[in-house]
């Protein structure tokens, strides 16, 4: 599962690039933090996807924190795609 989490990451950030490659109103740090902001909001996806992995945490946990992790990695899959379909 860590490491689906971190293919569609990469995935993410590749789609960033083809963007901001398309579009000079995306970059390094715009609009609104850019491809940092995007970095960190995935590392900490990636964070909680090795945390649903923990064998310390009760199993509901574990799987509210993953469904999570899932959930806020593929809407950013999502609108990643929809601009770049949408030629934004």
């Amino acid at each position: 599962m860590r490491l689906a989490v971190a293919a569609v990451s990469v995935v993410v950030l590749l789609c960033y690039a083809l963007l901001a490659h398309r579009s000079e109103t995306f970059g390094l740090l715009y609009p609104r933090g850019g491809a940092v902001t995007l970095s960190l909001s995935l590392l900490f996806a990636n964070a909680g996807a090795h945390l649903a992995g923990a064998s310390w945490q009760r199993f509901a946990d574990r799987v509210q924190i993953l469904g999570a992790v899932w959930i806020w990695v593929l809407v950013q899959l999502g609108c990643m795609i929809y601009m770049l379909y949408a030629r934004v």
